[in-house]
């Protein structure tokens, strides 16, 4: 997708025992350090740090995420997110508020491409009251008020 659109593309990933092959074969002659670059895997602040900058997060995911932390985490920095639509995904992406949902790579580099029409402000109010800390813990205490009333 770099390649084809003249976007720069950081990769900050671990690369897992599993993956090694997979990343040497048909990653890493890729790589040139200047349109693609690898930087391994980052600690949180430079996590944040890299998202607060990019132009969007590509999530090409090839299961059926039942999460995606990192998703949250680049709304958050009101970073848009390019991905496939797999698992959660539809539950956090929005195609044209916070991100694209596309099905295959090809529709992944244009959604890549048109990501900067996205406001940033929108990304962040996607995520803002879903995943506060005084939402998680209100929901958490009903509901062990509820389990503790039905026990009584």
């Amino acid at each position: 997708m770099a390649k084809e659109t003249g976007i720069p593309l950081v990769i900050a990933a671990k690369i897992d025992p599993v993956d090694r092959a997979f990343y040497q074969n048909e990653v890493a002659p890729l790589i040139d350090g200047r349109l693609i670059r690898y930087v391994g895997e980052v600690d949180f602040p430079t996590k944040v740090k890299y998202l607060k900058k990019a132009r969007c997060l590509i999530f090409p995911v090839q299961w059926e995420e039942p999460f995606g932390l990192v998703i949250i985490e680049a709304l958050a920095c009101g970073t848009p997110v390019v991905a496939f639509k797999r698992g959660s995904l539809p539950e956090f992406v929005t195609d044209g508020v916070n991100g694209y949902l596309v099905p295959t790579v090809e529709a992944m580099a244009r959604a890549v491409g048109q990501a900067s029409k996205i406001s940033a402000r929108a990304c962040r109010r996607s995520v803002e009251g879903r995943f506060a800390a005084v939402r998680f813990v209100d929901e958490h205490e009903a509901l062990f008020l509820k389990l503790h009333q039905q026990n009584v």
